[in-house]
């Protein structure tokens, strides 16, 4: 058998093989039909949707003001009051909303259940200036969902 007849040869039953493989399809057959539905039940929290995590259902805050300028409001279900107050060591935990006014802020997964907001401020220890916040908005906009956001 010659080189060229070898390698069509084998070129061909290539060709079939995959051929074959589309046809059946790409996942094994004996996966779990359901596991699909399980997967999207199980982190369907996670994406945007509903009144959980809704920027209506406001959970609490940490003023970190005096320290670096910044207020962060969490919003999403996974904040109670044990899991803000665990973020919010070096700050102070509320109640309330964050002071206003500001100069902005990165919102991170908007109506998901880690919801959150961080504002910037131009007073306190470490103060924003507008050359600051033009930063902090594309580094906010440059991390996966990640959105900069003005006060209402």
């Amino acid at each position: 058998m010659n080189k060229n007849t070898f390698i069509y040869a084998g070129v061909t039953l290539a060709a079939i093989l995959f051929a074959v493989f589309i046809a059946k399809g790409f996942s094994p057959e004996d996966i779990d039909p359901d596991l699909d539905e399980r997967m999207i039940t199980d982190t369907e929290d996670l994406v945007p949707s509903g009144e959980e995590g809704s920027p209506t259902t406001f959970r609490g805050s940490c003023n970190l003001i005096d320290i670096g300028s910044t207020c962060i409001e969490y919003f999403g279900h996974y904040w109670t009051e044990e899991t803000i107050a665990m973020a919010c060591t070096d700050g102070e935990y509320s109640n309330e909303r964050c002071p206003i006014p500001n100069m902005g802020g990165c919102r991170i997964m908007p109506g998901s259940e880690t919801d959150m907001i961080t504002w910037h401020y131009n007073i306190g220890g470490d103060p924003f200036s507008e050359e600051n916040t033009v930063y902090a908005n594309q580094a906010c906009n440059a991390v996966p969902g990640g959105i900069w956001v003005e006060e209402d």
